[in-house]
This record gives structure tokens, C-alpha cells and sequence, in this order.
């Protein structure tokens, strides 16, 4: 708590020319990349809160017929993981590298079963190979049809599968249907067993026996195998490798030790992101997804509890409704879908409630521009629970939020609406998820904070011209190119023989940031996704899709250069709680002054301000038929250019950033049809 502005790191110039040096002021000379209590690793750390904790709850999942989680305790947990490993050593459920690594595979969103795999790796020196499921979730077609989205995913998957030579994959029942296909294909030829987290029918399994050299088992039998076997576990180093994560074009996969995962939960809970035992973790995305997977650790280090997703991405806030989390990790993506939900719920208020509810946002507002504190327990507990409620849970205390480009407006929209402490986080796969984090205490905002301690930062200036949409008052302003290099850093490669010198080597983002004098970053472009027009203007489509992604009329928006990189287009998915015929602006006058009294022949003077706890209330995601106007009537192009411009006269945007040319999408951007990616980002 507090109203002050946060110190992140120091800076000195580097040894080669125009560069600039930055490191934690919390480092010592070695970088710390361990955690919390030095004295343990992961596997140590694991043992000690399953002892600890033996009988409370740790893994829970909600199954989408019922509003309730089923828990797995610490004590059992050890004692599956622990079964789990020996099977897979006595069984050779793995693949030895020439470099000694024992791998398999797994394909799937993150649900206790992959936590309970990665935790036999804590036990045991074997390591999992991390597939995106976006890439076998294929819908049942076909062949024609299969063979159409083969071309567009799964060349991807059999591409890691090929690479790593795993002969094991642990997954999801769809996951087998794909792995079938293409094995009836005598395609994957180094892959000899599934197993399923899923209850396998028996026609299916019929089926799979069909297929010569292939074997099919339930996780369960292969937990239920290990329970009596007398197997001396391999124990790892803090140098073993725990999982290798690929590329977005599946050609080099990212081998991350214990220690990289031990680097950012120390360096988190120094920054201040501290948890405790009572503390409970929402999971959801892949297992491609490393920082997920840290925060779960983390929510283990402390003895706290992890609950998963049902597996329906549409679901995720019935979900945290039934769990009541208080931390989780989100995507800027999702986060921007819970604003428009809360904001569609807002314009649903009766009179009397909606100005109840725009007094409390309008004073914690003016409270945030002096102090970081997001907490008014009048407004709290009465005319704002329900907002957060309907899309977090009652429980919600911290947000880690990362990936792409989000507006402070909307953050500071969720911290005041929701009354909970917002994390913007520097993602990044190859410092095993994270590379900066703002303290949520910090008053300065609009930026993803100074370097952790487990990493040292290379800033290399650039010219200004790469970043012309950035304007600051410091001369000269230190602008340039990120660099990181440290122990947590991704140094060994599957798929490449290069060796890297942890003391040579700096890892290219592709980042271009600002670095104030307090050595908090401001990211400004990433080079990998910026669009480079025919007339030499560069362009951001990350930051243009999150400005024009803020307007009411909008769901998703995807920019993109024409054929001749001549100007702008975009593909456009109205919002579905969008009201067209709805207009606010006299209401929004009339709370503004607070002059004009109600009418007194409304039935909504009847209404108390403050709204019953119900778990009724409307829900993410759920709408009447009312709410959903997505018809080519309802919302035209022209009206989506029109808000377009609105855009552009607001944030002073050039001509080249304007949008020429709109298509309207009537399919919700997802996962299924290659819009987005399993982390709910745009796929480019």
C-alpha cells in the first residue's frame, strides 16, 4: 500500500558503444536466481509443503455439469507424482537424447494432471516436452476437412513431435482422436504410447488397438502401476532439465532448467508479490504457457491451492465464481474481455444502482491518481461486488497481467471496479516467462516495471524513428532495443547444437522499449509483429488493436497490411453485449452534476443501493437473446469506421494508422478456427 513511486533498477553504460546496462537494484553482483528461502530447490520445496500441508487442499478442478471443485490434497498429491515418475522410469515411458535427457511429451491445457507430471519431473531426472493443444484440436470431420486443418496445425505438432523423438504423449481424448488419425496415416513413427487423461469408451479403444505398435493407456493405470514398484528415482540438479518449450514455428525448442524456474518466483515475492498459505491460484491456459506453470509452483511454495479451468474457454468465469481465486495470471487479451463484460453489465443497472455504481467508480478513480490503494469498503462490499462477482469471483486480490499492449484505462478501470491489485508483467518464454514486473503499489503507471533480480538487461539504442509514436520529456530519452542474458536465461536448445556462455551471450527480444531514470520500462514496439508500409511508415498492430479493441462496438479486431502494404485493414467481430438503440450520454450528464433528480413514479426508487449477494447475477459470457446482436443488420461497417475515426481524433493517431478498409467477422475471434492462439493472442 501507498502513494509513492517505485525505484526498479540502475543503470550504467555497457562496454560496447551505445548501449546501457541495467540490473535490479535488489541484485547482489551474482544475480539471484533462486527462491524465496535460498536453501531450496524445487523438488525440496515441493516435499516440504506436501509435508507441511499434507491433508489440505492443493489440486482442484470443476467439471462443467457442477458449480463445485472436487480437490486432490497435498499428501495425495505427492504420492501420485511420485508413482507417476516410477512408472515412466520402469515402464521407459522416454525418450534418452544423446545429451542424456529422458523426454516425453505432453499435449494439453493446464489441469492437475499435467501438474501432477510435472511434479514426478521434480522427483525424478525425466523431462516433458510442452505441445500447445491448439495444435491437435482439430473437430471431428472429414477426411477432406482434417486434412485442410492438418495443413495449417498439426505440420506443427508432428514437426516437435519429429525433433524431440518422444515415444510417450500424455493428453486430452481429443488430443488421441488426432494422434489416431495420423498415426493410421503412419505418420508420428516414434511415437509408441498415449496416455489419457480422459476416460477412453470402449469403441475407441478397440480402435487404438487396431493400430500396429501403438498402445493406449489411462493415467490412472499408469499411476495405479508404479504404486507397488520398488524403483530407485533418479534425482535431478538444479541444472536438469524440467520442460522444453518451442518456437512458434516449431523449429528450436527452449530447454528451462529448475533454476529458471526458481529465479522468477524469488524474483516476483521480492518485488512484492507476496502469497500465502490461504491464497488460491486460477489456472487456464496451455502448458506451453511457462509463467503459468511458475505461478503455480509459487502457489505451491506457500502451501496455497490450485484451481483448474473445466476446459471451456468460454466458461472461465463460471469458473473463478465457483473457485473464488485470489491470483491468477491473464492475458491482456482476456482482461480486455472482462472490461467489456463489466462495462456491458454497468449499462444494464436501473437508474438508481447506475448511479450509485458510476458515484463509486468516479471517487475511487480520483483516489488512484494519489495512491496505489484500490480498496473503498462502503463501495466494496455493496454497489461493486456484484461487478466483480460476475467476472472474477468474490475472492480477487491480484492480477499478473501480460503479453500484448493494454491500456492504462482499462487496468485502472479493473483495479477500481473489481478492487484488486493489478501486476503488469514483461512476458517473455526465454527467461521462463517473465522478465520485468511493476510493483502494484507504485503510483507511476503505464509502464511493466524494472529487470528481477534473476536477469541483467542490454538496452541498445535505437533511432527514434523506429518508435515515432513516442514522445518524452527526458533529453535525450533512453530508447533502444532489449537485450537479456543471465541464470535465468534459456541456454541449451533441442534441435540446435549451439551451447551458450551464460557470461556471452544476450538473447534479442525484439523488444523496443523506453527506460526511465527509475529503470522502469515502457515497451514501445516489438519488431517481430510491426507492419512496415509501402511509403517506409512503421506500424504497431498490437498497440492500434488494443486502442481500437477499447470501443464499445467492438469484440475482436484483427489489423492488417492490403496485399500491397499500401495501408490498413481490419477484420472486425462486433461486441455481442453491443446495444446500438442504447444512449447514455444525458444519463452520464445528469451523474456528473448530480443535479437532476430521479422521477418518483419509477418503480426503481424501490430498490436498495446496495445489491444481494445472488449467484444469479449474470454471468461472463452468458447472454439473453436480447444482448446478442451480431447480425449484418445490427452493426454495420460504416458505423465501425465511424467509431474507427473516433479512435484516431482521440489518441491524435497519423494517417497512416488510420483503418481504410473493414470486413466484418460473424464468428467470435477463438482457438478453434486459428484466430487466436491457446494464450488468447492474435495469430498473425
Amino acid at each position: 500500500m501507498g502513494n509513492k513511486s517505485c525505484k526498479y533498477a540502475t543503470g550504467s553504460d555497457g562496454e560496447e558503444k551505445d548501449t546501457r546496462i541495467y540490473r535490479s537494484i535488489n541484485s547482489p553482483e551474482g544475480l539471484l536466481c533462486c527462491l524465496p528461502d535460498s536453501k531450496l530447490n524445487l523438488r525440496s520445496m515441493f516435499f516440504k509443503s506436501c509435508n507441511q500441508y499434507a491433508g489440505k487442499n492443493f489440486l482442484g478442478k470443476r467439471h462443467s455439469e457442477k458449480h463445485k471443485y472436487a480437490w486432490m490434497t497435498y499428501e495425495e498429491a505427492l504420492c501420485y507424482s511420485e508413482d507417476l515418475a516410477k512408472s515412466i522410469i520402469e515402464r521407459e515411458l522416454f525418450t534418452k537424447t544423446d545429451e542424456g535427457l529422458r523426454l516425453f511429451g505432453i499435449c494439453s491445457q493446464s489441469c492437475p494432471e499435467t501438474t501432477l507430471l510435472d511434479f514426478a519431473c521434480l522427483q525424478a531426472e525425466i523431462t516433458s516436452v510442452s505441445i500447445d493443444y491448439g495444435l491437435c484440436d482439430i473437430k471431428d470431420s472429414d477426411e477432406e476437412s482434417f486434412q485442410m486443418q492438418t495443413n495449417s496445425k498439426v505440420e506443427k505438432f508432428k514437426t516437435i513431435v519429429d525433433t524431440s523423438n518422444i515415444n510417450t504423449l500424455f493428453g486430452s481424448l481429443q488430443v488421441l482422436k488426432t494422434v489416431m488419425r495420423l498415426k493410421k496415416k503412419d505418420q508420428l513413427n516414434s511415437l509408441k504410447s498415449f496416455i489419457c487423461f480422459d476416460e477412453i469408451k470402449e469403441e475407441l479403444e478397440k480402435e487404438c488397438k487396431d493400430i500396429d505398435g501403438f498402445e493406449v493407456y489411462n493415467l490412472n493405470s499408469v499411476i495405479n502401476y508404479g504404486r507397488e514398484l520398488p524403483v530407485d528415482i533418479p534425482k535431478p540438479q538444479i541444472d536438469s532439465t524440467f520442460t522444453i518449450i518451442f518456437d512458434s514455428e516449431a523449429k528450436v525448442g527452449s530447454q528451462i532448467t529448475h533454476q529458471m524456474m526458481c529465479g522468477p518466483i524469488g524474483s516476483m515475492a521480492r518485488r512484492g508479490l507476496i502469497l500465502e498459505n490461504s491464497d488460491i491460484y486460477f489456472s487456464y491456459l496451455p502448458v506451453t504457457s511457462i509463467l503459468d506453470r511458475v505461478c503455480i509452483m509459487a502457489t505451491t511454495y506457500v502451501g496455497g491451492s490450485i484451481g483448474y479451468s473445466s476446459g471451456n474457454i468460454n466458461d472461465l468465469s463460471l469458473d473463478m465464481q465457483a473457485l473464488k481465486p485470489t491470483h491468477f495470471y491473464c492475458s491482456s487479451k482476456l482482461l480486455l474481455k472482462f472490461y467489456k463484460k463489466i462495462q456491458a453489465s454497468i449499462s444494464k443497472k436501473n437508474r438508481i444502482m447506475l448511479r450509485a455504481v458510476k458515484w463509486a467508480l468516479s471517487s475511487k478513480s480520483e483516489s488512484l491518481k494519489t495512491s496505489s490503494s484500490v480498496d473503498n469498503r462502503m463501495y466494496d462490499r455493496t454497489v461493486l461486488k456484484p461487478l466483480k462477482r460476475s467476472v472474477l469471483g468474490t475472492g480477487m486480490k491480484h492480477i499478473l497481467v501480460g503479453g500484448d499492449y493494454i491500456s492504462q484505462e482499462i487496468l485502472d478501470f479493473i483495479r477500481i471496479s473489481c478492487s484488486t491489485k493489478i501486476w503488469e508483467a514483461y512476458t517473455h518464454k526465454q527467461a521462463a516467462g517473465i522478465i520485468s514486473l511493476a510493483s502494484a503499489d507504485d503510483i507511476i503507471k503505464d509502464h511493466v516495471g524494472g529487470v528481477l533480480e534473476h536477469l541483467e538487461m542490454k538496452l541498445e539504442y535505437v533511432e527514434r524513428k523506429d518508435c515515432p509514436e513516442f514522445t518524452c520529456d527526458e533529453d535525450p530519452p533512453t530508447v533502444g532495443r532489449i537485450f537479456i542474458k543471465g541464470p535465468g536465461v534459456v541456454k541449451n536448445y533441442l534441435g540446435s547444437t549451439a551451447k551458450l556462455e551464460e557470461n556471452e551471450y544476450w538473447i534479442d527480444t525484439g523488444d523496443v522499449a523506453y527506460v526511465s531514470s527509475a529503470g522502469a520500462i515502457r515497451l514501445l514496439s516489438n519488431q517481430r509483429s510491426k507492419i512496415v508500409l509501402a511509403n517506409g511508415e512503421i506500424v504497431d498492430p498490437v498497440r492500434l488493436e488494443s486502442l481500437y479493441s477499447e470501443l464499445e462496438i467492438i469484440q475482436d479486431v484483427k489489423i492488417q497490411p492490403d496485399t500491397g502494404n499500401s495501408y490498413l485493414k481490419a477484420l472486425v467481430y462486433p461486441n455481442k453485449y453491443y446495444n446500438p438503440k442504447k444512449n447514455e450520454i444525458e444519463e452520464d450528464k445528469e451523474i456528473a452534476t448530480g443535479s437532476e433528480p430521479l422521477a418518483k413514479d419509477e418503480e426503481e426508487e424501490k430498490e436498495p443501493i446496495e445489491d444481494k449477494e445472488d449467484e444469479s447475477e449474470e454471468i461472463y459470457f452468458e447472454a439473453t437473446k436480447d444482448d446478442i446482436v451480431i447480425d449484418k443488420d445490427s452493426v454495420k461497417v460504416e458505423d465501425v469506421m465511424s467509431a474507427f475515426k473516433e479512435v484516431v481524433r482521440k489518441h491524435k493517431l497519423p494517417p497512416y494508422e488510420e483503418i481504410s478498409d473493414v470486413t466484418m467477422a460473424y464468428e467470435e475471434f477463438g482457438i478453434k478456427n486459428g484466430l487466436l492462439s491457446t494464450s488468447l493472442k492474435i495469430v498473425r
